[in-house]
């Protein structure tokens, strides 16, 4: 999911998120969530929202914060 947010792969991102089994919740060696790739590498903010949006679910459901800053 991290590198194709970083390359803004959309049609890899959406297999990606329809199969259902991605941790929004990764982060890469650098620290970073795939959200902050898809904004900072790809310039594509509607991805980044979408996966936003996803971890934010995703940490509510499992009870954490959804963004723990660096």
């Amino acid at each position: 999911l991290h590198h194709a947010a970083s390359q803004g792969a959309r049609p890899c991102i959406r297999l990606l998120v329809a199969s259902g089994r991605c941790d929004y919740l990764i982060r890469d060696h650098q620290g970073r969530y795939a959200f902050e790739l898809a904004i900072e590498w790809a310039r594509d903010y509607a991805v980044g929202r979408l996966l936003a949006t996803k971890q934010a679910r995703q940490a509510a459901a499992r009870g954490g914060a959804a963004f723990v800053p660096r």
